[in-house]
């Protein structure tokens, strides 16, 4: 085992023996190109780039002479800094006293990617150039070397500058004190922020920047105090800095000292330090901030203190949610409506259920919308009983409003079963129309591929139309499957009619064909689910009261499916609800495509049951169309 590791070690030495020497070869002819006066710029370009990744100490004389040509420079400072020599080092800090221009700035920008410490004077000297961004490119590479004697001569220079190369200085001792603070000389680091703290530089956002590292590097009591301090500041922007620390800073003290500040500062302060709490995650703060809620605090901070004490799930704010949404209005209103719907506690859903059981019909309206919003468990039970059995007539259309916005295919069959026992005739009409914008709802994109064919709207079938066949197709197109016959979209191709729109299409390879009157909406290969028309069968099965079947076909007739059509012509021939029956065939036939031995026999029957002319003379066209 021995002799095989000595045998590895050696060939190993050999293969970097080599591959030492052919790197030497090749340094040593790209050395030549950027010496050759015949050479171009392009292959001198490229030797340059190459040496950056084989050079050697050999290579630093050659790039030298081309740290100050204006077109190689760059090439030759990109060289210099990748070569690990001291000899590189040595050739940048003596050029920072020999070039000029341009490419100076380029000299002392790679002086401080070396870190070089024997830079240091050099680029001292140099924050006194008239040249500001000489003055400001030293600054920043001082920085970069990141030393305790790069910080001194940036502080020099810091104590007697002009304002203008006050930010320039400022961060570059920010950068030195960075760096101290990451090589662990955390003491060193400080004592410049607070350096640079004495020297009060302009413009603002220097002391800023020299808090922060202040506050931030210190760990001890020294560190709170300073935040506390610039907490009670009259300048704005340094408060402003405190409260960006005061969330960056996981200390517990800092949150009491924020709850301290809080009740006594202005207004416009108590804003931010509700937020930062906030943000902070100090729950114990939430007594503090829940006096804030008080009337005689403003909006805007009452608002704050809601939004947090909801977030931090603090139940006595409860109470003063519930009392708000009663009693105030405009944003403080608002505000806690959307806590109380937010509210991540059981707490909140206590308060909603206990305003419908309020003495003003007001409260429990309100109370009604913040079930619907906040989509409890027992949202839609609620929804429902009210909508049946509560005395008050504007609670139960209250209750079918929410219903309308917020019922699925769960609650259908107890929809349904309103139509049961209407307390009247208004109220009959509100839970039909409830019931077929649920049902469209409920409707979902059937097939895949579609292609809008033909696209009519007007007065048809004969009447004046236009053809509308692009704008169907580009509403599809921006992904709308649902479209408004209105005149908004398509004109007025029929002056003093109600017009129809027409649309055929072609949805994965089948033909369809849809039509709706002026006002309503086509839903191209929309359908309801086959759940929705059993729960229509189930209903029916039930015999109940005449008007509640007519009324349950109209809204059958509204749903565009193959399953709806079969149902309602079933009832064709009812003597109660027969009439019903016959306008939704005619209707669901004309909206959707139907195989001919589905859709002729009963566009016959209706033909010679119904004593409407109109209505036989559409299912007459249809059935033709099916033959």
């Amino acid at each position: 085992m021995k002799v095989r590791v000595t045998f590895c070690l050696v060939i190993a030495a050999g293969i970097l023996s080599m591959s030492f020497a052919a790197a030497g070869a090749d340094e040593a002819s790209l050395i030549s190109v950027i010496t050759d006066p015949d050479a171009t710029l392009q292959e001198k370009s490229n030797a340059c780039r190459e040496l950056a990744q084989v050079g050697t100490e050999e290579a630093v004389p050659a790039l030298v002479e081309l740290l100050a040509d204006e077109e190689l420079s760059h090439r030759a400072r990109y060289a210099l800094e990748t070569i690990p020599y001291p000899a590189a080092d040595e050739a940048l800090t003596a050029a920072l006293t020999e070039v000029e221009g341009r490419p100076l700035l380029g000299v002392i920008a790679s002086a401080g990617v070396r870190r070089s410490e024997a830079a240091v004077e050099p680029l001292a000297e140099l924050l006194q150039s008239e040249e500001v961004e000489v003055a400001h490119g030293a600054a920043a590479a001082l920085g970069s070397i990141g030393t305790v004697d790069a910080a001194d001569a940036l502080l020099a220079a810091l104590a007697e500058a002009e304002p203008r190369d006050h930010l320039a200085l400022s961060e570059g001792v920010f950068r030195c004190a960075e760096a101290l603070a990451e090589a662990g000389e955390t003491g060193r680091a400080i004592d410049l922020y607070d350096r640079v703290l004495e020297l009060e530089p302009e413009p603002r956002q220097a002391r800023l920047g020299a808090l922060r590292g202040a506050v931030l590097t210190r760990s001890d009591e020294e560190g709170l105090a300073r935040l506390e301090e610039a907490l009670n500041s009259e300048e704005h922007p340094v408060f402003a800095t405190a409260i960006r620390l005061s969330m960056e800073l996981p200390d517990e003290a800092i949150g009491d000292m924020l709850a301290t500040a809080l009740p006594d500062a202005s207004t416009d302060r108590q804003i931010p330090i509700i937020q930062a709490l906030g943000e902070r995650g100090d729950v114990d703060a939430a007594p503090v901030l829940h006096d804030m809620t008080g009337e005689d605090h403003p909006t805007g901070v009452r608002v704050a203190a809601l939004y947090i004490l909801t977030r931090f799930a603090h139940d006595p704010v409860v109470d003063t949610l519930e009392e708000l949404v009663l009693t105030a209005d405009g944003e403080l209103e608002e505000t806690a409506r959307r806590c109380l719907v937010g509210y991540p506690g059981e707490a909140a859903d206590d308060a909603i259920l206990a305003l419908l059981e309020h003495e003003d019909t007001a409260a429990q309206l309100t109370g009604l919308d913040l079930v619907t919003d906040r989509n409890m468990p027992q949202s839609m039970d609620v929804l429902l009983e009210t909508a049946a059995d509560h005395p008050n007539e504007e609670m139960r259309g209250a209750a079918l409003s929410n219903l309308r916005q917020a019922a699925g295919l769960e609650e259908l069959p107890a929809l349904l079963a309103l139509l049961a026992d209407p307390a009247s005739d208004e109220e009959a009409d509100t839970i039909e129309s409830m019931l077929s914008a649920v049902c469209a709802r409920l409707g979902e994109t059937v097939g895949g591929e579609l292609e809008i064919t033909e696209a009519v709207y007007g007065d048809l079938p004969d009447g004046d139309s236009a053809d509308v066949t692009q704008e169907v197709a580009d509403m599809v197109e921006e992904g709308s499957l649902s479209v408004e016959a209105s005149n908004a979209n398509f004109g007025d191709p029929a002056d003093g009619v109600v017009k129809q729109l027409r649309v055929d299409y072609v949805l994965d390879g089948q033909p369809g064909s849809q039509t709706v009157q002026e006002g309503e909406t086509l839903n191209i290969g929309m359908a309801a689910p086959p759940e929705v028309v059993e729960a229509f069968r189930s209903a029916l099965a039930q015999d109940p009261p005449a008007e509640a079947q007519r009324a349950m076909l109209r809204v059958l007739g509204s749903i565009e499916s193959a399953g709806a059509f079969e149902l309602a012509a079933e009832y064709v021939e009812h003597p109660e609800a027969g009439t019903e029956a016959r306008e939704a065939v005619v209707r669901i036939a004309e909206a959707i495509a139907l195989p001919s031995d589905q859709l002729t026999p009963v566009m016959e029957q209706v033909v010679e049951l119904t004593d409407d002319s109109e209505l036989a003379d559409r299912a007459r066209e249809l059935a033709e169309t099916g033959e």
